[in-house]
């Protein structure tokens, strides 16, 4: 941008993140950026329209469907408006288990980002297959916990109003101990591989 100091420079889109975005940067004469602004592009989606003259019961459950990247966080966030609405609170156990399905939900989708910006880092094809099989296997062990936790991998029935439709077994705890272990271990060999 050498040719446009003292200049406001805009780049739109910016498509490698969920919806669209802008950078507005204000640069000086001498090419340092003064002021700068990210705006997110993504618009309204009216969930509350959907739901006008419907049982409140029907909120956690629609909400999950309108996002294919985040129905744990929209189920939940529909029944905590009930709750607050109505004034209920949900058990601690409950509670735990919305967050760890929260939690499952962006092990699941962050990855993803990573998959999105890798030719931005890495050019070698070879390479970049070799990593998305790591972040592959990191996906699938946020959808298992979000399976397992709430109910199925993508819209999370078990999330309800009042907490959670019932706990785990112990045996599935285990499990989702060893897989975040494994979690773990991926993590580190793509964050190692995009260092």
């Amino acid at each position: 941008y050498g040719d446009r100091l003292g200049e406001t420079i805009v780049i739109a889109p910016t498509t490698r993140n969920e919806g669209h975005g802008k950078f507005v940067l204000d640069v000086d004469d001498g090419g340092i950026v003064k002021k700068g602004y990210f705006l997110s592009l993504v618009t309204v989606r009216g969930f509350e329209k959907f739901l006008l003259g419907k049982a409140m019961e029907f909120g956690p459950i629609a909400t999950s469907r309108f996002c294919g990247l985040c129905p744990p966080t929209h189920a939940t966030a529909s029944s905590e408006a009930i709750e607050r609405s109505l004034g209920i609170s949900p058990p601690a156990a409950g509670l735990q288990l919305r967050e760890l399905c929260n939690i499952g939900n962006h092990l699941h989708d962050h990855p993803l980002q990573q998959i999105l910006i890798l030719p931005d880092f890495v050019k070698e094809e070879s390479k970049i297959r070799e990593d998305i099989v790591y972040i592959q296997k990191m996906r699938r062990i946020g959808q298992y916990i979000c399976d397992v936790v709430g109910g199925e991998a993508i819209h999370s029935p078990y999330i309800r109003i009042g907490g959670m439709l019932g706990n785990i077994t112990e045996s599935a705890r285990r499990k989702l101990l060893e897989m975040m272990g494994d979690f773990v271990e991926l993590a580190a060999m793509h964050r190692k591989f995009m260092e």
